[in-house]
């Protein structure tokens, strides 16, 4: 019995050593909507609650903005913060009710877009990596400094406020948060690109 369970235990962690640590959403297709839409705004993500630093969803709003624009088929409509900030007060919200789709639709109406891309900054630090190295009787060490990026993103109609998309990515980079932001992004949109491949 004993031999069973360790043996069943062995099998659940090789499966999920081999599936990964990322949750993929299984998609059947896109929303005949995200075809039809001409133009897209991007929203500043909100922060996670217990992030160290406010306001780092808006510092990686540029990197959404980018990768929207590299989707090739909307046109990415140039909203700026203050614009933002207007219309969710002249819609009765705040920035913290940026994640909900019913506010992101009604964003969407008042800034006169198709669709919006918004969502979670979900982490969003550093950390230090230590690494050391023994070479004979020689013994060096260091740090580096690694910059980890977690973002959960939607995408929602302006008609009614429907999630057309869901996306989650996970990156770290030695380089800086604009580089893992990147990663992060291209990961949490990398199968809406497939799919917008295959219509």
């Amino acid at each position: 019995m004993r031999t069973g369970l360790i043996c069943l235990h062995a099998l659940v962690v090789l499966a999920l050593a081999i599936s990964g640590c990322e949750p993929k959403t299984i998609k059947a297709g896109l929303d005949p909507r995200v075809k039809q839409a001409e133009t897209i705004a991007v929203l500043p993500l909100l922060d996670a609650p217990g992030l160290s630093e406010s306001g780092c969803g808006m510092s990686i709003r540029g990197v959404l903005v980018r990768e929207a624009v590299h989707l090739g088929r909307y046109r990415v409509l140039s909203v700026n913060e203050r614009q933002i900030k207007d219309a969710l007060h002249a819609e009765g919200y705040e920035a913290c009710d940026l994640g909900d789709p019913v506010v992101m639709s009604a964003l969407a109406r008042r800034l006169g877009t198709d669709m919006v891309l918004g969502g979670e900054l979900l982490q969003y630090e550093t950390t230090q990596d230590q690494s050391s190295t023994v070479v004979y009787i020689v013994s060096g060490g260091g740090s580096k400094t690694m910059h980890r990026v977690g973002i959960s993103l939607r995408l929602v109609a302006r008609s009614d406020g429907q999630v057309l998309y869901t996306g989650y990515g996970w990156a770290v980079s030695d380089e800086g948060f604009t580089e893992a932001a990147q990663n992060a992004t291209a990961k949490a949109l990398e199968e809406f690109k497939e799919l917008l491949g295959k219509s």
